[in-house]
């Protein structure tokens, strides 16, 4: 017999709760297909498409900060002078100070090339091995050194400096106060950067000359003939090459390093691999437009292999 209560009439049967599962932590995981997800092209042409599309986003982006700095007007004397006293500190620490370590690597470089070409052929004259210094340290390695070299030594330095500023809102309270972040403090590194690798890659090939000069003096055919072999191999050509190596370099590694650190994720735990990644890429890039050139360079004035 049901039993009955007294005022709430007969009682009901106890239902039954069974556990339900609890819902996925993301309605996506649960979806074969997500529209709302772009498709990416994991293919090789499609990554490298994807990172070039990338790169000239960012060129653009950072070219038009550049020109707003070399616009942008200053209105007074002290705003211009702190301009002016950020360029000449930033050329003073970017193009003066790795001029001893500029030195020493070109040096070396110009003196193992020399003694490579010595080993290989022991009976080459001097003027082979001063053709063979022209073209590996003018064409070759005088831009690519010195941007490398520069990359490792300021570039980590600027990124970071850039990042931290980034990261600390460093740069949007220097705006709420009037004061043009892009013509004060990204246009003098942008600078420094660029002509400090133009003019130290001009250093770099003297020094590495020299160098060479040097091994053979002491264990080749003589100076002179490997003058003779310098002043036979360098034209208008070369000089034009290495001008415009030195200068593209130097731009390229400006915009990486600069772009890098003003984008940088408020967090100052982040900036060091945002570095890392600006310096990598940095080398990467100018490893590319070396090869590039070179390859470009020979099309237009022939082929010397053939």
């Amino acid at each position: 017999m049901q039993s009955v209560h007294p005022h709430l009439g007969p009682r009901a049967a106890t239902p039954v709760i069974r556990s339900v599962p609890a819902p996925p932590a993301s309605i996506d995981a649960t979806l074969p297909y997500d529209p709302r997800v772009e498709a990416v092209d994991r293919s090789l042409p499609g990554l490298l498409g994807s990172a070039a599309l990338r790169g000239l986003a960012s060129l653009a982006g950072f070219s038009a900060i550049l020109g707003l700095a070399w616009s942008e007007p200053l209105r007074s004397a002290s705003a211009k002078r702190s301009v002016r006293r950020a360029v000449l500190e930033q050329l003073f620490l970017v193009g003066f100070r790795p001029v001893v370590m500029v030195s020493t690597v070109a040096f070396f470089v110009g003196a193992t090339v020399a003694l490579q070409a010595l080993a290989l052929a022991p009976a080459t004259s001097g003027e082979l091995l001063g053709q063979v210094l022209a073209v590996l340290v003018i064409r070759e390695l005088g831009p690519l050194v010195t941007a490398v070299l520069i990359t490792a030594r300021s570039g980590t330095a600027i990124a970071t400096e850039l990042g931290n500023m980034s990261a600390r809102d460093e740069l949007v309270a220097l705006e709420s106060l009037g004061i043009p972040p892009a013509k004060l403090i990204v246009w003098p590194r942008a600078f420094a950067i660029a002509s400090s690798v133009v003019v130290l890659s001009i250093y770099f090939a003297g020094v590495a000359l020299i160098g060479g000069a040097s091994l053979v003096g002491a264990f080749g055919s003589g100076v002179t003939p490997l003058l003779e072999g310098l002043r036979e191999s360098l034209g208008a050509r070369d000089l034009g090459l290495f001008l415009f190596k030195a200068l593209g370099l130097g731009l390229a590694v400006a915009v990486i390093v600069c772009h890098s650190g003003l984008n940088a994720r408020r967090s100052g735990t982040r900036v060091p691999e945002n570095t890392s990644r600006a310096v990598m890429t940095s080398l990467f890039v100018c490893v590319v437009l070396n090869t590039v050139t070179s390859v470009l360079f020979y099309w237009l004035v022939g082929w010397p292999f053939r």
